[in-house]
């Protein structure tokens, strides 16, 4: 309906500049759905945006807009507000007739094609193998995995990518802190490492059984270790994410990249262009052009690379698989990484708007009311795991979503463990439960449900039914606007509003009654909110159950 109403306003603008000489929009327009009821279903700026252009009135302009808009069937009042907002209201029976294509559409509801088939590589979660998923991970797959969802059904081509960081001193670290608790486990004397926590002593003791104590004396333990401990926190992270619902088209090795010289053909070809340049023995990237603090080396003197270097590497790769966007989710801390990738990029010969970066802020947990301490560096934290096994798989999924994923989250553990209209999902998911039960009714009682074209609309008229329908019809919007931002909360804040809408019709309404002609048209639009539900609930990895 948005559409159809920008499509309205645009061509009564052009039709008046056709007539008056006007030059053509430029630019989008805005259209926006009015807080406040009294001012219409939507409202447009256009003709503040156009008075400067047109030197005149932005009143004035809204005026002749208006006029002009009096010719479309679409509306049934269009008004002037304020300085010249036009604020426009559809007629009631054209809602009712938008509802039939959610019916028919069914699964597709909500698919555009905005994307137009470009394709899109999305890069989320990629911890380092060092332990396990924590929440704050957890988060960063639930946003990264709802965004390759969205994207999907906006119409792009989305490929879904882990890059693994299996190399380097951290790895050896972490071979080393299993090899010191094993020592332990064996009662020989240790000293503390790296990597500390219950999980590295669980590895170790399963290293210990593989292997025997014997193999504490080999001359190759710190590779044997350092396998192992890799192998088995890797096995765990796949099993955490494929039980939360994230699944991944790739898991990239940054391993392969050194293994097949891709890091140094990179940097040999960067040096080449000038875009690498030799200081004090290392060899350093012009980042400070593109918004560093000062230039990264990516070689040190010693010969060693650096980690942008790999990543360097590895975003060479991605161009030449020839993604059109590249989308980063990051953690937080990773703020200042990105004026560096965006050097990368020029670097590399791509547009730097190729790459987009989303960053995910940490997560707090609120247990009672009070802030769960966490410390990942002392080994004290919540993993993902354990957060899903308390509280479920959908509503931690919906509480990590439930926010922009740039501002901090405290996850309430206590909400999400009730079963009560105070816990945002299980509200959403008893709307949907409640729409399959009233179906269930229907069907006991032998109702026969009609065809959408074929229902006496006027049952659909009245205030709580339209205002319902109105939200139904805003899905398609709410994807484009995730798709376009890259930010999955809006829809979490919709299906909200949604449930909200039909818990209000439902209360106001008697849908399966003595009055069959009343009770297919109430039907029809029960099954339309049971399909936007789901749909939506689908996009954000959630299940949409039939009974609660």
């Amino acid at each position: 309906m948005k559409q159809a109403i920008n499509d309205a306003v645009t061509d009564s603008y052009n039709t008046i500049a056709s007539r008056e000489g006007y030059p053509p929009l430029d630019s989008p327009l805005e259209i926006i759905i009015p807080k406040q009821r009294g001012f219409g279903d939507f409202s447009c700026n256009v003709a503040m945006i156009l008075a400067k252009k047109l030197k005149q009135n932005p009143r004035d302009i809204a005026a002749k807009l208006c006029s002009e808009l009096k010719n479309q069937p679409l509306l049934s009042d269009i008004s002037v507000a304020g300085p010249g907002f036009i604020n426009m209201t559809v007629d009631p029976l054209k809602w009712i007739d938008a509802l039939g294509a959610i019916l028919i559409k069914d699964k597709s509801y909500g698919a555009l094609d905005v994307g137009k088939g470009r394709s899109v590589m999305v890069e989320f979660v990629s911890a380092n193998p060092t332990g396990p998923l924590h929440i704050g991970h957890g988060r960063g797959a639930a946003v990264g995995d709802c965004i390759a969802r969205i994207l999907r059904k906006a119409g792009y081509d989305v490929h879904s990518e882990y890059y693994l960081n299996d190399v380097g001193l951290q790895m050896d670290n972490l071979g080393m802190s299993a090899i010191s608790r094993a020592r332990e486990l064996s009662g020989l004397s240790f000293e503390e490492q790296a990597y500390k926590g219950d999980y590295i002593k669980e590895i170790a003791g399963d290293f210990l059984k593989e292997y025997g104590e014997g193999v504490l004396e080999n001359s190759d333990l710190l590779a044997t270790a350092r396998k192992f401990t890799a192998e088995t926190i890797l096995e765990g992270i796949r099993n955490d994410l494929g039980d939360f619902r994230v699944f991944f088209n790739e898991w990239f090795s940054e391993a392969t990249l050194h293994e097949e010289g891709e890091v140094d053909k990179t940097i040999d070809s960067l040096l080449g262009n000038s875009h690498i340049y030799e200081k004090e023995e290392a060899l350093w990237l012009k980042t400070e052009p593109a918004g560093d603090e000062k230039d990264r080396v990516v070689r040190r003197a010693n010969g060693i690379t650096t980690y942008l270097a790999a990543d360097m590497a590895y975003h060479k790769n991605k161009l030449d698989r020839g993604f059109d966007l590249i989308l980063n989710i990051w953690g937080a801390d990773h703020h200042g990484y990105i004026p560096r990738m965006k050097a990368v990029m020029m670097a590399l010969g791509a547009d730097p708007d190729r790459l987009e970066v989303r960053l995910v802020q940490m997560v707090s947990l609120k247990r009672g009311g009070a802030i769960v301490p966490m410390s990942t560096r002392s080994g004290v934290f919540t993993t993902l795991r354990e957060i899903i096994d308390e509280v479920g798989v959908d509503a931690t999924r919906y509480f990590f979503l439930m926010r922009s994923s740039d501002s901090h989250l405290d996850f309430d553990v206590d909400l999400a463990k009730k079963r009560s209209d105070e816990n945002p999902v299980f509200y959403i998911q008893y709307a949907h439960a409640r729409c399959v039960n009233i179906f269930a009714t229907a069907r006991e009682r032998k109702v026969k449900t009609g065809d959408v074209n074929h229902i006496d609309k006027s049952h659909l008229n009245g205030e709580s039914q339209l205002r319902l329908i109105r939200k139904l019809l805003e899905l398609p919007d709410v994807v484009a606007y995730c798709a376009r931002t890259f930010q999955p909360h809006p829809l979490t804040g919709y299906l909200t509003e949604l449930s909200a809408a039909f818990h209000q019709f439902y209360s106001h309404n008697r849908v399966v009654s003595e009055d069959p002609e009343r009770t297919k048209s109430l039907l029809a639009l029960v099954d339309a909110t049971r399909i936007t539900l789901r749909n939506g609930l689908e996009l954000l990895g959630v299940t949409a159950p039939d009974r609660m």
